[in-house]
Order: structure tokens, then C-alpha cells, then sequence
């Protein structure tokens, strides 16, 4: 179950050691040793997105030899945590013309013929700004970038079109732009000291680029290439734009340093991998219009992630982890399949608690706990503290009472939690929908669908093909094949996932994802791919 030393903390058989992290915060070890740090129910999928591609823009543009930091082997052929360090630019002078500014709206409105009078009413109403070193904010340099205060309000229009979630309602020094150049990024930061913040972007997207760093060298070097070339440019007509607003000599930027990620290698980090190489290859579809894709692909894997290692830790085999069943009604009229999925929607959520509830129970028959009598509170307290990294209440109690209050603080949250985690991707990813009476289930939005595609589609594949595909792949069951495989036959009506499946197809054609050769025969098509080279005697790709 781990590697126990009764002097440290514990973690689980297999895992890498700490690198040095600050644990003085950490408020459930458990989740950390199992899964990471750390992986955020508040973090949403575009956030974790954007904060991997910080590190990426950060290794890539300060001159790095290789975007991602794989782990070491150190002097004593143990294989060690890589520690990776990184900067993201404050950008405030952009930041606050797109969130805080009114007055170049103001000045732009009132339609002065006067090129000089526009940009003199703009600094004086400008006057009282401040920087974030306190000073004023001096905006002058914007002349000679733009034209006259009405280019600037239309620039900035156009870059507000670009950002993430704009209804949030975040603060202004959590607000952000599409990753789409070094020049869009802003650090996450607290408003007033504007010192680097974990509040919203709290290393989910850190997990995410571990994750991708440790892909297979092949695929890490294939993928290395591709974001090189699509995903940082700095020669993008956005990346242009922004740069205008930076003012000459102030290049501000925040430190960070990534978290843990427990295993060196598993297979979910390769799929991921391969998942972004795929989307990042379809050369027609424009950056920007990638990055959706990439977000939803994203968070399904780090679904998958928590769900693996939760069903492993559970004492199973990690890659038959319960199924996703895929609703694809989406009807607030309750049918079989909906039912079916949400079951699996709730065991899912569960699963995590059942993965804990493991990892303290072996805990609970090893000599380090063991050894401690009944009645010694003092020590029994002192190991829970030095080993799981809590604060046990002062009461007394036996040892066993002890161990009973940590699992029920680590089950029992109010709070954010690793099963919330997974409420809060499939949500945002499309992967899950939520309606008032009717509860909460796998149903994928259209936009997932079109991700899926792309990334698992080059030339036609057949469209029984790319259901066993999503099966084997992400453990997706939709048709009548799949729900037999993961459930059998006595325990499903299969004739309901046959009428599922026709609803696939249905939806697919909608968004032109699939085309009915015959009664018999529909390929499932990836309008983007373009053929560089043969296809399988079949029609589809490997």
C-alpha cells in the first residue's frame, strides 16, 4: 500500500519522494499522497489549461532546451520529483485597461474631432491611476501605438472578446485572456500587494503539465514540436495587440514553483499526450479554436487520473475503474440510460472516499500504528500529526478513537475535496449536466462530442469502430457492445443503449461528424484531418 517509514510521512507504494513543498497549509495529506498537489474543484478546466500553458510560455520564451522537465535519477539511482521553477508577467497595464478601465470608453464615445484633445482628456482623466509599485500610471507610450483613442477602445474590445469566462464575476487581478501568445498571460495575483495568488489557479494545471511531461520521451518530443509551433507564437495578430500595452522597460513578472504529482509513469499520461498531439496536428483548424478542444480532452484525463488511482488504491485493477455511460437524450425526462448514468455518475463521486477509506485502513493494521497501546492518545496523536500531516483534536481517547475521528475529518468535508474535483470537470468539460429535480449525469455536450472526434478520428473510422475506440480509450460506454463488455447482459436493457447509440448518430450528423455510407455502414469523419498519407485497407487509422 506504501512505503511505510513510521519517521515520515506517508505515501503510497511507488510513489516519488517530496520535492521540497511547502506542507505547512495542507490541510488533507491524503488526497496530496494519493493524487497530488493538487488537484482543485475551483480551478476550473480552462484555468488548469491556462496554467500549464503558463509554465510552457515561461520554458519556452526565458530560453529553456526542453518545454517540459521530466523527473531525474539521482546519486542514488532513485528516481527524484522534478522541481520546476517558473515566472508569469504581472501585465498589470494590460490587465487594468481591460478590467478596470471606464475612461477610454468615455473619451472614445464623445467623438472629438480633435486627435490631441482625445488623448490629453484621456491622461487627465487617467491622472489618478496607479501602478503597482504605487507610482502613477503612466499611459502616454499608448500614442504612439495607436492612432487615437478610439483604435485604443476598439483594441480593447477585441481583446476583452478573448477572455476566459467572463461572467464569473472573479476580481480584476483573476480575470484572463485565451493563452494565445507570452503577451496575453497575467499571473494570478492578490489586488493591492499583487503578490502570486493560489485562490482560483491553484496548480490543477501543474498536474496537467507533470502529467504531459511525463508522457513517453517519443511522444513528449512530438508534442514539444507541436506547441512550439502552434501554441507559441509570438507572431499572432492577438499577441501583436497585446503587446502594444506593454509599457517599454517594465517587464514585471511572478514566481511560482510546480507542486507533486505522486507516479512517475502511467498510462493516462500518454494517452493525454497523444490526445494533444492529435488536435495540435490539424494544421486547418486555427490555434485559438484548439484550445477548446484541448481544455474538455484535458479534464476528461484528469478525471480519469483521480478515478484510476482511486480504483487502484481500492485494491483493483486501476484501468477497470467504473465506466462512464453516456446519456445522449440530455432530456429532463428521466430514460434508461439516464438512470444508468447517473449511477455511474455516483459511484464515481464515491469512489474517492472508498479509495481513502483504503489507504487508512491498511494504515490502521501496520506496525506503526499497531505498536502504539490502546490507551496512549499522546503518541497516537503525535504519529496521525507526523505522518498524515493533521492537527487532531486535544480531546482523549483509545488509539482506535484516534484513528475513527482522522477518517471521518478526511470523509466527512464541507469543503473542497477530491470527489468535488470531479463534479466540477465533468461539468465544465461537458462531460456532465445538472438539472433541478432530476439530478445530476453523464451527458455530453456537443462541444465534448466535436473533441472527441477530433482527437480520436484521422481518416474514416467506422462508426462501431470509434465506439470501442471511446471504450477501450477513455472506459466511455455509449452502444450495445460496450454496455455488454463493462456490464453483461442481465444487468442492462442493451436494447435501450442500441436506440443510444442511433442517438449518437444523430447528433454527429447534426455537427457533420459522421457520414451513412448505407443502412448498414456509417463512418464517423474529421472535417480538419487533412490525408498526408494512406489509410488502412479499411478506411480507418490505427
Amino acid at each position: 500500500m506504501w512505503d511505510l517509514d513510521c519517521r515520515s510521512t506517508v505515501l503510497p507504494q511507488g510513489a516519488l519522494g517530496l520535492p521540497t513543498i511547502g506542507t505547512n497549509t495542507i490541510r488533507h495529506w491524503i488526497d496530496i499522497a494519493l493524487w497530488g498537489l493538487h488537484l482543485y474543484d475551483d480551478q476550473s478546466p480552462w484555468m488548469a489549461l491556462l496554467e500549464c500553458l503558463h509554465i510552457l510560455h515561461y520554458r519556452q520564451h526565458s530560453g529553456q532546451d526542453a518545454l517540459f522537465q521530466p523527473p531525474v535519477i539521482g546519486l542514488d539511482d532513485r528516481i527524484k520529483h522534478e522541481q520546476v521553477r517558473y515566472e508569469v508577467p504581472l501585465n498589470f497595464h494590460l490587465r487594468h485597461f481591460l478590467f478596470r478601465d471606464r475612461e477610454t470608453a468615455a473619451v472614445s464615445a464623445e467623438h472629438d474631432s480633435d486627435v490631441d484633445i482625445q488623448w490629453k482628456k484621456l491622461f487627465e482623466r487617467t491622472s489618478s491611476w496607479k501602478d503597482s509599485d504605487g507610482a502613477r500610471l503612466d499611459v502616454s507610450y499608448l500614442r504612439d501605438s495607436f492612432a487615437d483613442v478610439s483604435s485604443l477602445a476598439h483594441a480593447l474590445d477585441l481583446l476583452r472578446s478573448a477572455e476566459i469566462d467572463p461572467l464569473s464575476g472573479k476580481r480584476w487581478t483573476s480575470r484572463h485572456l485565451l493563452p494565445l501568445g507570452p503577451d496575453l498571460l497575467f499571473a494570478d495575483v492578490r489586488e493591492g500587494s499583487y503578490l502570486g495568488d493560489r485562490r482560483f489557479v491553484r496548480r490543477t494545471g501543474e498536474i496537467l503539465y507533470l502529467m504531459l511531461g511525463r508522457s513517453l520521451p517519443r511522444l513528449r518530443d512530438e508534442l514539444t514540436s507541436l506547441i512550439r509551433d502552434r501554441l507559441m507564437d509570438t507572431e499572432s495578430h492577438w499577441n501583436k495587440l497585446a503587446a502594444h500595452f506593454q509599457p517599454p522597460d517594465q517587464r514585471q513578472a511572478v514566481n511560482f514553483k510546480t507542486g507533486y504529482l505522486p507516479y512517475h509513469r502511467l498510462n493516462v499520461y500518454d494517452h493525454m499526450a497523444e490526445d494533444w498531439i492529435r488536435l495540435l496536428s490539424l494544421s486547418r483548424v486555427d490555434a485559438a479554436e484548439l484550445l477548446d478542444p484541448l481544455m474538455r480532452i484535458s479534464a476528461l484525463h484528469q478525471v480519469i487520473y483521480i478515478l484510476f488511482r482511486a480504483q487502484a488504491t481500492v485494491g483493483t485493477d486501476g484501468s477497470s475503474f467504473p465506466p462512464f455511460v453516456l446519456d445522449l437524450a440530455v432530456s429532463a425526462r428521466k430514460n434508461p440510460i439516464q438512470r444508468i448514468a447517473a449511477g455511474q455518475y455516483d459511484n464515481h463521486t464515491k469512489l474517492p472516499r472508498r479509495a481513502i477509506d483504503a489507504f487508512i485502513d491498511a494504515f490502521a493494521g501496520s506496525p506503526c500504528w499497531t505498536r502504539i497501546n490502546e490507551g496512549d492518545h499522546e503518541t497516537a496523536n503525535k504519529r496521525l500529526e507526523k505522518m498524515w500531516l493533521c492537527n487532531p483534536s486535544d480531546a482523549k481517547g483509545t488509539r482506535t478513537e484516534r484513528l475513527e475521528e482522522f477518517r471521518e475529518a478526511s470523509m466527512q468535508r464541507s469543503g473542497h475535496s477530491i470527489w468535488s474535483v470531479i463534479r466540477s470537470h465533468t461539468r465544465k468539460a461537458g462531460l456532465a449536466v445538472a438539472q433541478p429535480g432530476t439530478g445530476t449525469w453523464y451527458a455530453p455536450s456537443d462541444e465534448l462530442l466535436e473533441a472527441l472526434v477530433l482527437a480520436n478520428v484521422q481518416h474514416p473510422r467506422e462508426l462501431g469502430e470509434f465506439l470501442r475506440r471511446l471504450y477501450m480509450r477513455y472506459r466511455i460506454v455509449i452502444g450495445q457492445e460496450q454496455a455488454q463488455r463493462a456490464f453483461g447482459t442481465s444487468a442492462v436493457s442493451l436494447e435501450q443503449f442500441k436506440l443510444n447509440e442511433h442517438r449518437l448518430e444523430e447528433r454527429l450528423r447534426a455537427l457533420r461528424l459522421i457520414d451513412r455510407k448505407s443502412d448498414a455502414c456509417a463512418f464517423v469523419v474529421n472535417p480538419f484531418f487533412r490525408l498526408t498519407t494512406k489509410p488502412n485497407k479499411d478506411g480507418a487509422d490505427k
